[in-house]
């Protein structure tokens, strides 16, 4: 039971983004200092360029604009 899908409006930017926003503002959202997540990230020399980061960079404008409109949901 929690709060359901993320929104499927973004094509690939911003869903985690917007995961950490609505925890944070529902009180649901804790910093776990020793957990280690690494991206391998293309910017960081630890991946190649590939389709994946070709369609992140192509809607990022668009998803942007989603997460920015959609911010007053939980925004204070």
């Amino acid at each position: 039971g929690g709060p359901g899908p993320l929104h499927a409006g973004y094509a690939h930017n911003c869903p985690d983004r917007e995961l950490v926003e609505t925890a944070s503002r529902r009180g649901a959202y804790e910093f776990a200092p020793d957990a280690i997540v690494e991206h391998h990230h293309h910017l960081d020399d630890k991946a190649p360029h590939d389709e994946t980061y070709a369609k992140g960079q192509a809607t990022f404008r668009q998803d942007l604009k989603l997460f920015r409109l959609r911010s007053s949901l939980w925004a204070e």
